[in-house]
Protein backbone atom coordinates (compact mmCIF):
# COMPACT_ATOMS: atom_id res chain seq x y z
CA UNK A 1 0.00 0.00 0.00
CA UNK A 2 2.73 2.47 0.98
CA UNK A 3 5.53 3.37 -1.44
CA UNK A 4 7.06 5.89 0.97
CA UNK A 5 7.73 5.16 4.62
CA UNK A 6 8.14 6.96 7.95
CA UNK A 7 8.79 3.89 10.14
CA UNK A 8 12.00 1.93 9.88
CA UNK A 9 10.18 -1.42 9.68
CA UNK A 10 8.38 -0.17 6.55
CA UNK A 11 5.23 -2.09 7.51
CA UNK A 12 3.06 0.75 8.78
CA UNK A 13 -0.52 0.19 9.94
CA UNK A 14 -2.96 3.11 10.14
CA UNK A 15 -4.61 3.47 13.55
CA UNK A 16 -6.32 6.80 12.87
CA UNK A 17 -6.90 8.44 9.51
CA UNK A 18 -6.75 12.08 8.44
CA UNK A 19 -10.03 13.97 8.78
CA UNK A 20 -13.05 13.98 11.08
CA UNK A 21 -12.98 11.36 13.83
CA UNK A 22 -14.51 10.36 17.15
CA UNK A 23 -12.52 8.58 19.86
CA UNK A 24 -12.39 8.01 23.61
CA UNK A 25 -9.67 9.48 25.82
CA UNK A 26 -9.64 9.89 29.60
CA UNK A 27 -13.01 8.10 29.72
CA UNK A 28 -14.75 10.70 27.56
CA UNK A 29 -15.72 10.80 23.92
CA UNK A 30 -14.05 13.42 21.73
CA UNK A 31 -14.84 14.47 18.15
CA UNK A 32 -12.32 16.53 16.22
CA UNK A 33 -10.55 16.97 12.90
CA UNK A 34 -7.36 14.92 12.77
CA UNK A 35 -4.69 16.92 10.96
CA UNK A 36 -2.42 13.96 10.31
CA UNK A 37 -2.34 10.18 10.23
CA UNK A 38 -1.49 7.85 13.15
CA UNK A 39 0.77 4.89 12.45
CA UNK A 40 2.26 1.88 14.21
CA UNK A 41 4.41 -0.97 12.96
CA UNK A 42 2.88 -4.33 12.16
CA UNK A 43 5.97 -6.17 13.45
CA UNK A 44 7.99 -3.88 15.77
CA UNK A 45 6.56 -2.69 19.09
CA UNK A 46 8.83 0.32 19.53
CA UNK A 47 9.73 1.13 15.97
CA UNK A 48 12.05 3.95 14.94
CA UNK A 49 10.78 6.95 13.00
CA UNK A 50 12.51 7.87 9.74
CA UNK A 51 12.44 11.02 7.63
CA UNK A 52 9.97 10.98 4.74
CA UNK A 53 12.35 12.92 2.49
CA UNK A 54 15.51 15.02 2.48
CA UNK A 55 15.19 18.29 4.37
CA UNK A 56 16.30 20.55 7.19
CA UNK A 57 15.12 20.19 10.79
CA UNK A 58 13.20 23.34 11.72
CA UNK A 59 11.79 22.47 15.17
CA UNK A 60 12.41 19.92 17.92
CA UNK A 61 10.82 19.34 21.33
CA UNK A 62 12.01 16.77 23.87
CA UNK A 63 10.43 18.08 27.09
CA UNK A 64 7.39 15.80 27.53
CA UNK A 65 7.71 12.61 29.56
CA UNK A 66 4.27 11.10 28.98
CA UNK A 67 0.60 11.97 28.57
CA UNK A 68 -0.13 15.70 28.56
CA UNK A 69 -3.33 17.62 27.94
CA UNK A 70 -1.52 20.93 27.60
CA UNK A 71 1.29 19.80 25.29
CA UNK A 72 -0.77 17.81 22.83
CA UNK A 73 1.97 17.17 20.26
CA UNK A 74 4.26 15.69 22.89
CA UNK A 75 7.84 15.44 21.70
CA UNK A 76 8.23 16.20 18.02
CA UNK A 77 10.45 16.89 15.03
CA UNK A 78 9.51 19.21 12.16
CA UNK A 79 11.40 18.99 8.86
CA UNK A 80 11.26 21.63 6.13
CA UNK A 81 11.50 20.35 2.58
CA UNK A 82 11.67 22.01 -0.81
CA UNK A 83 8.83 24.07 -2.29
CA UNK A 84 7.40 25.09 1.10
CA UNK A 85 6.60 21.56 2.29
CA UNK A 86 6.97 20.55 5.92
CA UNK A 87 6.58 17.12 7.56
CA UNK A 88 5.82 16.71 11.25
CA UNK A 89 6.50 13.72 13.49
CA UNK A 90 4.66 13.83 16.86
CA UNK A 91 4.43 11.89 20.15
CA UNK A 92 8.08 10.78 20.02
CA UNK A 93 9.43 8.91 23.05
CA UNK A 94 11.40 11.21 25.37
CA UNK A 95 15.20 11.25 24.98
CA UNK A 96 15.18 9.25 21.74
CA UNK A 97 15.33 12.19 19.31
CA UNK A 98 18.54 12.02 17.29
CA UNK A 99 18.45 15.36 15.44
CA UNK A 100 18.54 19.06 16.30
CA UNK A 101 17.33 22.25 14.67
CA UNK A 102 19.39 23.09 11.60
CA UNK A 103 20.45 19.52 10.86
CA UNK A 104 20.27 18.39 7.25
CA UNK A 105 18.56 15.01 7.12
CA UNK A 106 18.30 12.43 4.36
CA UNK A 107 15.30 10.34 3.36
CA UNK A 108 15.14 7.30 5.67
CA UNK A 109 17.34 8.84 8.39
CA UNK A 110 16.29 7.85 11.93
CA UNK A 111 14.71 10.70 13.88
CA UNK A 112 13.65 8.95 17.10
CA UNK A 113 11.35 6.25 18.49
CA UNK A 114 7.54 6.16 18.48
CA UNK A 115 6.10 7.00 21.87
CA UNK A 116 3.19 8.00 24.06
CA UNK A 117 3.83 11.67 24.77
CA UNK A 118 1.30 14.48 24.65
CA UNK A 119 -2.40 13.98 23.87
CA UNK A 120 -2.25 10.33 22.83
CA UNK A 121 -4.21 7.16 23.59
CA UNK A 122 -1.39 4.73 22.80
CA UNK A 123 2.15 4.39 21.48
CA UNK A 124 2.24 5.57 17.86
CA UNK A 125 3.57 8.11 15.37
CA UNK A 126 1.42 11.02 14.26
CA UNK A 127 2.67 11.99 10.81
CA UNK A 128 1.63 15.29 9.26
CA UNK A 129 2.30 16.98 5.92
CA UNK A 130 1.91 20.72 5.33
CA UNK A 131 2.19 22.77 2.13
CA UNK A 132 2.51 26.53 2.61
CA UNK A 133 1.50 25.88 6.25
CA UNK A 134 -1.77 24.26 5.10
CA UNK A 135 -2.65 20.71 6.18
CA UNK A 136 -2.47 17.97 3.56
CA UNK A 137 -3.68 14.37 3.68
CA UNK A 138 -0.48 12.41 4.52
CA UNK A 139 -1.91 9.23 3.01
CA UNK A 140 -1.56 10.77 -0.46
CA UNK A 141 2.18 11.16 0.12
CA UNK A 142 2.72 7.73 1.67
CA UNK A 143 0.92 5.96 -1.17
CA UNK A 144 2.69 7.98 -3.86
CA UNK A 145 -0.44 9.73 -5.11
CA UNK A 146 1.37 12.99 -4.39
CA UNK A 147 5.04 13.74 -3.81
CA UNK A 148 7.24 16.38 -2.24
CA UNK A 149 9.13 17.74 -5.22
CA UNK A 150 12.87 18.41 -5.00
CA UNK A 151 13.62 21.29 -7.33
CA UNK A 152 15.37 23.75 -5.02
CA UNK A 153 17.68 23.66 -2.04
CA UNK A 154 17.27 25.65 1.16
CA UNK A 155 20.33 27.14 2.80
CA UNK A 156 21.01 27.75 6.49
CA UNK A 157 22.14 31.12 7.83
CA UNK A 158 23.93 31.33 11.18
CA UNK A 159 23.04 34.43 13.19
CA UNK A 160 25.95 36.71 14.11
CA UNK A 161 26.20 39.68 16.48
CA UNK A 162 24.14 42.61 15.29
CA UNK A 163 21.77 40.58 13.12
CA UNK A 164 18.03 41.16 12.99
CA UNK A 165 15.42 39.32 10.96
CA UNK A 166 14.91 42.51 8.94
CA UNK A 167 18.60 42.63 8.07
CA UNK A 168 18.71 38.94 7.14
CA UNK A 169 15.52 39.21 5.06
CA UNK A 170 16.92 42.19 3.15
CA UNK A 171 20.21 40.38 2.57
CA UNK A 172 18.44 37.43 0.96
CA UNK A 173 15.71 39.41 -0.81
CA UNK A 174 12.96 37.75 1.22
CA UNK A 175 10.57 38.96 3.93
CA UNK A 176 10.53 38.80 7.71
CA UNK A 177 7.12 37.13 7.50
CA UNK A 178 8.52 34.27 5.40
CA UNK A 179 11.45 33.77 7.79
CA UNK A 180 9.13 33.74 10.81
CA UNK A 181 6.79 31.17 9.22
CA UNK A 182 9.51 28.92 7.82
CA UNK A 183 11.49 28.83 11.08
CA UNK A 184 8.55 28.75 13.54
CA UNK A 185 9.91 31.88 15.25
CA UNK A 186 7.71 32.96 18.16
CA UNK A 187 9.20 36.44 18.74
CA UNK A 188 10.43 38.16 15.59
CA UNK A 189 12.38 40.64 17.74
CA UNK A 190 14.39 37.92 19.49
CA UNK A 191 17.04 35.91 17.66
CA UNK A 192 20.25 34.63 19.21
CA UNK A 193 23.87 34.47 18.10
CA UNK A 194 24.60 31.10 16.42
CA UNK A 195 20.86 30.46 15.89
CA UNK A 196 20.23 28.65 12.59
CA UNK A 197 17.84 30.40 10.22
CA UNK A 198 16.49 28.51 7.22
CA UNK A 199 16.33 30.77 4.18
CA UNK A 200 13.54 30.25 1.62
CA UNK A 201 15.33 29.96 -1.68
CA UNK A 202 12.54 30.13 -4.25
CA UNK A 203 13.34 33.15 -6.43
CA UNK A 204 15.93 34.33 -3.85
CA UNK A 205 19.13 36.17 -4.55
CA UNK A 206 22.22 37.03 -2.55
CA UNK A 207 23.27 40.63 -2.05
CA UNK A 208 26.14 42.40 -0.30
CA UNK A 209 27.41 45.93 0.36
CA UNK A 210 30.98 44.59 0.31
CA UNK A 211 33.25 46.87 -1.75
CA UNK A 212 36.35 44.66 -2.08
CA UNK A 213 37.52 42.42 -4.92
CA UNK A 214 37.35 38.91 -3.39
CA UNK A 215 34.30 36.72 -3.90
CA UNK A 216 35.40 34.63 -0.93
CA UNK A 217 35.54 37.65 1.37
CA UNK A 218 32.28 38.98 -0.07
CA UNK A 219 30.44 35.76 0.76
CA UNK A 220 32.02 35.69 4.23
CA UNK A 221 30.83 39.26 4.80
CA UNK A 222 27.23 38.08 4.60
CA UNK A 223 27.90 34.88 6.53
CA UNK A 224 27.46 32.59 3.50
CA UNK A 225 29.50 29.47 2.76
CA UNK A 226 32.52 30.62 0.72
CA UNK A 227 33.96 27.17 0.02
CA UNK A 228 34.91 26.15 -3.50
CA UNK A 229 32.16 23.51 -3.42
CA UNK A 230 29.43 26.04 -2.70
CA UNK A 231 30.86 28.59 -5.16
CA UNK A 232 30.70 25.84 -7.79
CA UNK A 233 27.01 25.34 -6.98
CA UNK A 234 26.37 29.08 -7.26
CA UNK A 235 28.24 29.15 -10.58
CA UNK A 236 26.12 26.34 -11.98
CA UNK A 237 22.87 28.01 -10.85
CA UNK A 238 23.95 31.34 -12.36
CA UNK A 239 25.15 29.96 -15.72
CA UNK A 240 28.86 30.50 -15.06
CA UNK A 241 30.02 27.53 -17.12
CA UNK A 242 32.81 25.09 -16.26
CA UNK A 243 33.65 26.82 -12.99
CA UNK A 244 37.24 26.32 -11.86
CA UNK A 245 37.66 29.43 -9.71
CA UNK A 246 39.42 31.59 -12.30
CA UNK A 247 39.76 35.33 -11.72
CA UNK A 248 37.31 36.03 -14.55
CA UNK A 249 34.69 33.65 -13.16
CA UNK A 250 35.06 34.95 -9.62
CA UNK A 251 34.82 38.57 -10.78
CA UNK A 252 31.61 37.80 -12.66
CA UNK A 253 30.15 36.11 -9.59
CA UNK A 254 31.23 39.01 -7.37
CA UNK A 255 29.64 41.59 -9.67
CA UNK A 256 26.38 39.64 -9.68
CA UNK A 257 26.51 39.48 -5.87
CA UNK A 258 27.04 43.24 -5.57
CA UNK A 259 24.14 43.89 -7.94
CA UNK A 260 21.88 41.57 -5.95
CA UNK A 261 21.26 39.25 -8.90
CA UNK A 262 23.26 36.18 -7.75
CA UNK A 263 20.63 33.43 -7.55
CA UNK A 264 20.75 30.82 -4.78
CA UNK A 265 18.23 28.48 -6.38
CA UNK A 266 17.54 27.43 -9.97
Amino acid sequence: MFVNHVLKSQDEIITSNYGNRTYTINNRQVSDFHNGIDLVSKSVANDEIIAYSDGIVSAVNNSVSGFSQTKGAGNYVYINHNNNYQTRYLHIKKDTIKVKVGDKVKKGQVLGTIGLTGWATGVHLHFGVYLNNTMQNPLDYLTGKKAIESTSQNIIYTVVKGDTLTKIAKQYNTTVEKLVKLNNIQDRNLIKINQKIIIPTANSYLKTTYQGTSIVDALKSINVDSSYKYRSQLASINNISNYTGTAEQNTKMLNMLKQGILKISP
